[in-house]
């Protein structure tokens, strides 16, 4: 079977970032690695990601 990784770029959309990571790890043939990209946001992301993501 291939793998798969999702690659996900964000900038101060935390709530978009929620809706879009709760969709992807959601799926029916979920991603074997999520990766994302935060371009030095502001809005608290990075800590969201380590409190509700932490497989991320």
């Amino acid at each position: 079977m291939d793998r798969v990784c999702a690659v996900i770029v964000t900038y101060n959309r935390k709530e978009l970032l929620r809706e879009c990571l709760t969709a992807v790890l959601s799926q029916t043939r979920p991603p074997d690695h999520v990766l994302v990209v935060d371009n030095a946001s502001t809005d608290g992301t990075r800590e969201m990601l380590k409190e509700e993501f932490p497989q991320v």
